[in-house]
């Protein structure tokens, strides 16, 4: 993908001489991911607040010109209606959508980076982002595997499981040839 973007860059300006290229090698492309990744969380916070902002001006204007007033959760709601529709026909959706790119992006941020502990933006917005994203998958995963498990060695224990009864005591099955 890098090496494309490069390419086409190459292409509309002319090859980049030798010490752009370097000064691109210390941490260009994993400060480009990162800023991607910025800018899309941005961009997602300031679409999400439109319907909030729009009600504030509305409910501000209409006590400032002496409009009769409209409830604000009235407001609130047909806000909310007419920029979910402005967002689809006009394509806006495609940022909030790309919040699903951020690990994928922020993963290969941190692994282009030469020196992740050396580049404080990328721990800011990727390593640590990451870590949370991690943990909090991996609670859901474990919680999943132990909500089936623990009701199960439970019966076990207390010896209420049809499954270890006919296992016998030992955990091994019980022989019908009475060894």
């Amino acid at each position: 993908m890098l090496v494309q973007a490069l390419g086409e860059v190459e292409e509309n300006l002319g090859q980049l001489g030798l010490a752009t290229r370097r000064a691109m090698a210390d941490h260009f492309w994993c400060e480009l991911l990162v800023q991607l990744v910025v800018v899309i969380e941005e961009s997602n916070r300031v679409l999400e607040s439109v319907p909030r902002m729009v009600t504030d001006q509305i409910v501000r204007s209409r006590q400032e010109n002496g409009f009769t007033e409209v409830e604000r959760k009235v407001i609130t709601a047909c806000a909310a209606q007419v920029w979910k529709r402005l967002t689809d026909a006009l394509g806006l959706t495609v940022i909030s959508d790309a919040r699903v790119l951020l690990p994928a992006l922020r993963a290969l941020a941190v692994l282009m980076c030469k020196s992740p502990p050396r580049h404080p933006a990328l721990v800011k917005h990727c390593v640590d982002p990451l870590k949370a994203f991690f943990v909090e998958e991996t609670k859901k995963r474990l919680k999943h595997v132990f909500e089936g498990l623990v009701p199960q060695i439970t019966a076990e224990v207390n010896g209420t499981n049809p499954a270890a009864q006919a296992a016998g005591s030992s955990g091994q099955p019980i022989s019908s040839a009475g060894n």
